[in-house]
C-alpha cells in the first residue's frame, strides 16, 4: 500500500478512536518517517499555526471544535504507474467543525537524503463542500470485494503470474476467514470487525512502480492479447481497494464522532439539537441537560459552545477565560486589540463596545489635545516675542523691500529672528506631538490589557442571544465608520479648540 495513503488512513482511525473514548490520540510514525507537522489555517495574525506532532494536532483540532473526521481518496487513477511515486495519491484528511466549516489536511512528503527518511507536512485548506463531502457514508461491500479478488486471481493465473495470483488469493482468504490475517500489518486502533477487510486491502494493493501489478503484468497480458481485460480488472480492483479502505477507516468508531449526535428535539420549537447542548440553537430555549464528567464547563457553559461562539482563534480566548475564571477584572495583553482596537471590536461583532470606544476615544483625544495646547501656550507667547519687532517686515513684502533698500533695518537680524522663531515653533509642536502620541500609546496599551476581559463580558452576555463569530464585512464597516468620525467630527473639533486656545 502507498505510504501516503497508509499514514493518512491510520491517522484518521486513531483520531476516531480517540473521539470515541474521549482520550488522547495514540499514533506512532512508521519506518523511515522522520518527522510530521501540521499547518493550520491561522485564525488570527498573531497565532502560531504549525504543530509538530499528531498528538498536538489532535488537541488543537479539539480546541477548535472538531466534530467529525474522515479519510477520503479518489477511487480511480488514470495513470497507475504514478502510484509508486510520492505526492500522487491525493489522499486527504477531512475535518468537520462545530461552526459548520469543512477543511482538509493535504500531505506533502519530502525525502531527506542525508537522514534517509521522509519529512511529512499536512497543510489545511478550506473546502467549499460538494454534497458528497458534506456527509460521506460508506457501506459494507465485502461480497463485491471478494468477487473482484477471485476474478483478478484467475486473470493473474491466465497471464502466468503465479506470484500475484497467490497474493490475491491470500487477500480473498483473509476476507473469508479472519484467522488468516497477520496482526502486524493492521493498526492496533482498528476494531476487530474491520481487521479482515483492512488486511485484504493492505495485501491486495500492489499498485506502484517496479515489481508492482502495473509493472510486468501488463506486458504479459499484451502478449496474450488480454490488454483490455487487464485494464478492466485492474480498474475494478483499484476502485474496490480504495472504497473498502475508506469504509473501514470512516465507519469505525462511529459513535465517538460528535457529528452523529443529532438525536434530541427541542421541547419548545421541535428543532433537532445536538446532544450536549445547553440551549436550543434555533429558539434559544434552555435544555434540560446534565453534562457528563468528561464535558468541561466554563462559567457554566460548555467549552464547545464557547469555541463555537468565538470562532476564529477560539482556543486562545477559551484558555485565557479559563485561567481568569472567578476574576471580575483581569489584565492580559491582546496585541490585535492593542494595535487595531476599534477595528478588532467590529471584527469580533462587539458593536456596542465599539460605539462606546469611539465616544471615549474621541473625548480622550480632544481632552489630551486641549491640555497639550494649553500647556504649550506660554511657550508660544514667548516665541511670538522673538518675531514681534519684525512682524511688519515679514508680513508685508513692500515694507520688507523698502527696509532692505534704504537700510533702515538690518535684514540679517530679521532673518535670524525668523529662523529662531521657526525653530522654537518646531520644538514646541514636536513636544506637543510627543505628549499626544504618548497619551495615545498609553490609551491603546491599557485597552490591549483589558480587551480580553471586555471580550469575555461580551461573550458571556451574548452567547445565548446571537451567533457570535467574526465578520470581515463588519471590519470593513468599522474602518468606514472610524474614518467618517475622525474626519467629520474629531478633526474639526480639535482644530477649532487648538485655534481658540492658541489665539
Amino acid at each position: 500500500m502507498n505510504g501516503e495513503i497508509l499514514q493518512a488512513s491510520n491517522i484518521v482511525i486513531s483520531a476516531r478512536k480517540a473521539l470515541f473514548e474521549n482520550k488522547k490520540i495514540e499514533f506512532t510514525l512508521g519506518n523511515y518517517e522522520l518527522s510530521i507537522c501540521f499547518l493550520f489555517i491561522p485564525n488570527s495574525l498573531f497565532e502560531t499555526s504549525q504543530v509538530d506532532s499528531v498528538g498536538e494536532w489532535f488537541e488543537s483540532c479539539l480546541q477548535r471544535g472538531l466534530k467529525d473526521i474522515k479519510f477520503l481518496i479518489p477511487s480511480n487513477k488514470d495513470n497507475k504507474d504514478l502510484l509508486g511515486f510520492a505526492n500522487t495519491s491525493r489522499s486527504t484528511i477531512v475535518c468537520y467543525w462545530e461552526n459548520g466549516k469543512i477543511t482538509c489536511f493535504c500531505p506533502f512528503w519530502e525525502f531527506d537524503r542525508q537522514n534517509n527518511g521522509w519529512k511529512i507536512k499536512y497543510t489545511e485548506r478550506q473546502i467549499n463542500a460538494a454534497p458528497v463531502i458534506k456527509n460521506p457514508h460508506f457501506n459494507d461491500q465485502t461480497d463485491e470485494f471478494k468477487q473482484t479478488l477471485l476474478d483478478i486471481e484467475k486473470f493473474a493465473t491466465e497471464i502466468e503470474q503465479p506470484y500475484f495470483s497467490e497474493i490475491f488469493h491470500n487477500a480473498y482468504e483473509a476476507l473469508c476467514n479472519s484467522s488468516n490475517i497477520l496482526e502486524d500489518n493492521i493498526p492496533k486502533q482498528l476494531p476487530d470487525e474491520f481487521k479482515a477487510i483492512y488486511y485484504a486491502v493492505y495485501t491486495a494493493d500492489r499498485f506502484g512502480a517496479m515489481g508492482s501489478w502495473n509493472d510486468s503484468p501488463p506486458y504479459y497480458a499484451h502478449k496474450k492479447g488480454l490488454e483490455k481485460e487487464y485494464n478492466e480488472i485492474s480498474n475494478r480492483l483499484l476502485v474496490s481497494l480504495r472504497y473498502n479502505l475508506m469504509y473501514v477507516t470512516n465507519e469505525c468508531w462511529k459513535r465517538g464522532c460528535k457529528m452523529l449526535y443529532y438525536e434530541k428535539k427541542c421541547h419548545n420549537c421541535g428543532a433537532t439539537v445536538i446532544n450536549g447542548d445547553t440551549y436550543c440553537r434555533t429558539c434559544n430555549t434552555p435544555l434540560n441537560y446534565e453534562p457528563t464528567p468528561q464535558e468541561a464547563l466554563l462559567y457554566g457553559i460548555k467549552k464547545s459552545d464557547l469555541h463555537l461562539f468565538i470562532d476564529k482563534n477560539s482556543s486562545r480566548y477559551v484558555d485565557i477565560f479559563a485561567k481568569n475564571e472567578g476574576k471580575k477584572i483581569f489584565f492580559h495583553i491582546n496585541w490585535a486589540a492593542m494595535f487595531f482596537n476599534v477595528y478588532w471590536m467590529f471584527y469580533r461583532k462587539m458593536y456596542k463596545y465599539a460605539v462606546i470606544f469611539l465616544i471615549v476615544s474621541m473625548i480622550y483625544s480632544i481632552a489630551v489635545t486641549a491640555i497639550a495646547a494649553t500647556a504649550i501656550k506660554p511657550a508660544m507667547l514667548e516665541a511670538e516675542k522673538i518675531i514681534a519687532p519684525y512682524a511688519q517686515y515679514l508680513n508685508n513684502s513692500n515694507d520688507y523691500n523698502m527696509a532692505f533698500t534704504d537700510g533702515t533695518v538690518d535684514m540679517t537680524e530679521v532673518l535670524n529672528a525668523a529662523n529662531k522663531y521657526d525653530r522654537e515653533i518646531d520644538r514646541i509642536i514636536g513636544k506637543m506631538s510627543f505628549w499626544v502620541i504618548t497619551a495615545s500609546i498609553i490609551f491603546s496599551t491599557l485597552f490591549g490589557l483589558l480587551a480580553d476581559c471586555i471580550y469575555r463580558s461580551h461573550v458571556l452576555r451574548n452567547i445565548n442571544r446571537t451567533r457570535g463569530g467574526t465578520s470581515g464585512w463588519s471590519l470593513a464597516c468599522g474602518v468606514l465608520v472610524y474614518m467618517l468620525v475622525s474626519n467629520i467630527i474629531v478633526s474639526p473639533i480639535i482644530t477649532y479648540i487648538v485655534t481658540m486656545i492658541l489665539k
